[in-house]
């Protein structure tokens, strides 16, 4: 539900469509705003219902843009929402974690939130490598122990998880780099 300007709501809150008229009669006149599907018995009323959503005093919920009409903000939130509803549930309490009290201004803080997703990889997130899907199981620390030739300077290397052919899980430790 897109958000509107304080000034244009006196309630102050969530706003509300409009409910249909309880008794119907079959020979009055209604007029229906086709997008809200929201049902008028005078014409006065569904006009200056339609004024205020052709007004641009509208904002999308889930990117913040104002200075739409009602229509406009619905199509932003259809749009956007395909991105909230495919955010992986593994990097959920991580992003949360990341957001959390952050005082950063938002584009520097989506800048910091996106790289950091980008490169770390995170138990339980589905990983591609050579052509198959694996599960991270962990980071590996090895703290100064590092295998003299193994993973040289390539940075973060991770325990991944995945089942062979037979139906046995397999582990595997991957550089970061290499997974997808």
């Amino acid at each position: 539900m897109p958000l509107i300007t304080e000034a244009f709501n006196p309630d102050k809150g969530p706003w509300k469509l409009k409910r249909p008229p309880k008794v119907v009669e079959d020979d009055g006149l209604y007029w229906v705003n086709l997008f809200t599907r929201e049902v008028f018995s005078s014409y006065e009323s569904y006009v200056v219902r339609m004024e205020l959503y052709e007004s641009r005093i509208w904002s999308c919920r889930l990117t913040g843009t104002s200075n739409l009409t009602y229509q406009e903000a619905l199509k932003s939130e259809a749009e956007h929402m395909y991105y909230v509803n495919t955010f992986p549930e593994t990097l959920m309490p991580v992003f949360l974690e990341m957001v959390h009290g952050a005082s950063q201004h938002l584009d520097v803080l989506v800048t910091i939130v996106t790289n950091r997703l980008r490169w770390l990889f995170y138990p339980g997130e589905q990983v591609k490598f050579r052509g198959r899907y694996m599960s991270v199981k962990h980071a590996v620390d090895w703290e100064d122990d590092r295998p003299k030739g193994k993973f040289p300077e390539y940075g973060q290397v991770y325990c991944v998880e995945w089942v062979d052919g037979k139906g046995k899980p397999r582990e595997q430790e991957v550089e970061g780099k290499r997974l997808l």
